[in-house]
């Protein structure tokens, strides 16, 4: 699901296999496969940034990932969709 909020708007559902591995060469990958997938699905300057840096650092951090689903949110709002979001301060 990560790589899908950090790959932009796009009708693809990306890896859903669950298998939650930790080999940075595993990650390397997927991301490469996202920055792809980004490229070709209208993801943002901003994502497409953040999924360049992954590459490079071999990690996405929670700033990131928190950059990234707000770019997201937006990318569906600007579509004409609506987005239900729930936060706390804690995290």
């Amino acid at each position: 699901m990560g790589s899908l909020l950090v790959s932009g708007c796009s009708s693809g559902a990306g890896d859903q296999s669950g298998t939650g591995g930790t080999d940075v060469a595993s990650f390397v990958e997927q991301v490469n496969i996202a920055v792809e997938a980004a490229g070709s699905g209208g993801a943002s300057d901003d994502q497409l940034a953040i999924l360049r840096e992954a590459q490079t650092s071999g990690e996405l951090t929670f700033d990131q990932a928190r950059q990234a689903a707000l770019a997201t949110i937006d990318c569906i709002e600007v579509g004409g969709g609506s987005v239900s979001v729930k936060s706390s301060e804690t995290v």
